[in-house]
């Protein structure tokens, strides 16, 4: 049987950090989220220099200026060396209804923290099983059917 709708026709890329040598704070700019019923932030780490430390958090806003901002009650274990987690991949499935879209929150931004020494890493957001298909695929580079 074939399965003519291609994944990123319901799967758009919101947001990339890139695989680099990372140290510090690194957010992502406010994303609107209304046009889809899921979401998917990936982190993917390689080699964590020695004593480094990996935190993620997800943040809702009421708007795109960071209005009411808070962190989203759901995250992953923080990443260390010293537990060998490196060549490691962690994902947050957040659907919509886990947001305070009663006070307006429909907005989000991704905060990728890497402390003590530079460790090679990336996030990735997603935004899935949009309310309206197919999505943009203007954020990839190339998209191969």
């Amino acid at each position: 049987m074939p399965y003519p709708e291609l994944d990123t026709e319901r799967m758009e890329l919101l947001y990339v950090l890139h695989p680099d040598n990372h140290l510090g704070n690194y957010l992502s700019p406010f994303i609107d989220v209304t046009n889809f019923h899921k979401l998917w932030v990936m982190w993917t780490v390689g080699d964590m220099a020695v004593n480094s430390t990996l935190q993620m958090r997800i943040y809702e806003s009421q708007d795109g200026a960071g209005a009411g901002e808070k962190v989203i009650g759901k995250w992953p274990a923080t990443l260390t060396a010293a537990a060998a987690d490196g060549d490691s991949a962690v994902v947050v499935n957040l659907r919509s209804e886990e947001m305070d879209a009663a006070n307006g929150y429909r907005w989000i931004r991704v905060l990728t923290l890497i402390q003590a020494a530079a460790s090679h890493a990336s996030c990735h957001i997603f935004g899935t099983l949009p309310r309206y298909a197919p999505v943009s695929i203007a954020a990839w580079t190339e998209v191969v059917p």
